[in-house]
């Protein structure tokens, strides 16, 4: 029973954080996000949003600062790169010594996750279908759902480990400025919750995405309660901090269309990242 608890957790970790790794810590070791470097300019998004002008998919090469609980620090290189084998309009994502991920825009022009590798889990994801990262069109006090089933394989093995489901809501949480290393911006924060169920573990995610359009993802935060044979488990804050890139292109004006509340347009909470708390 012990070595099936340990198996579900490893595979339910590699699981639950597309894009970017999560760690465990013990019970009741769970800590509060720290102020949050979004601030919120008071007008609500009312206006339509696309996943093309929030992320961009073209080359682009940069470097995050990584802070998981409060370890310090670190940087790393991460990547977006064509894969041109895997499929038509489909992207590696690679955040050096964390993970990758497989991108692809469907025929929609939704932006969905086909698998990602975990490293420090030693973990290879697959969805079936593919899970919605972005929708084509974000509209304002629209939530947008999807459920996929997954696939979890060893990553040298190949054998499979665990099998489950996810499922996703999306929606625009925010929009103001954000201040990374990198540069002061005005950007837009996008809010994933994600539930995992596999065999004998289950969790809740709560992702807070900050892009600025045109340029794309530029802070991350991630918070997850986690729980394993019915016995409660937290996971630390994660944070993910644009620090330099490569000839960052010109954000489009689509942000300016964010400024006015359509007619009709359901009201939408400006809550600030720092509200990402247990």
């Amino acid at each position: 029973m012990k070595r099936a608890g340990r198996s579900s957790r490893s595979a339910l970790a590699a699981s639950i954080g597309v894009g970017f790794a999560l760690v465990a810590v013990p019970v009741g070791g769970a800590q509060s996000a720290p102020p949050g470097d979004l601030q919120p300019s008071g007008e609500e998004v009312s206006a339509s949003l696309s996943a093309s002008d929030l992320m961009p998919l073209r080359e682009r090469h940069a470097r995050f600062q990584v802070t998981v609980g409060d370890r310090e620090p670190r940087e790393v290189e991460w990547s977006r790169l064509p894969a041109p084998a895997t499929g038509e309009d489909t992207w590696l994502v690679s955040l050096q010594g964390f993970r990758s991920e497989l991108l692809r825009r469907d025929e929609n022009g939704d932006i969905r996750v086909i698998q990602h590798v975990d490293v420090s889990e030693g973990a290879r994801i697959e969805y079936h279908p593919p899970a919605l990262l972005l929708p084509a069109v974000l509209d304002a006090g629209q939530v947008y759902e999807s459920r996929s089933e997954i696939s979890v394989f060893d990553l040298k093995s190949g054998a499979r480990r665990a099998s489950g489901t996810c499922r996703h809501r999306v929606r625009i949480l925010s929009r103001g400025v954000v201040e990374t290393p990198a540069a002061r911006s005005e950007g837009v924060t996008i809010a994933i919750e994600r539930a995992v169920d596999v065999p004998l573990a289950d969790s809740n995610t709560t992702i807070e995405i900050t892009f600025v359009p045109g340029r794309g993802r530029v802070l991350e935060r991630v918070l997850t309660k986690l729980r394993v044979l019915g016995f409660s488990r937290h996971r630390e804050l994660q944070r993910f901090e644009l620090v330099e890139e490569e000839e960052p292109p010109a954000a489009i004006p689509a942000i300016r269309a964010m400024r006015g509340r359509a007619p009709g347009a359901e009201p939408l909470s400006s809550r600030p990242v720092r509200a990402l708390r247990e």
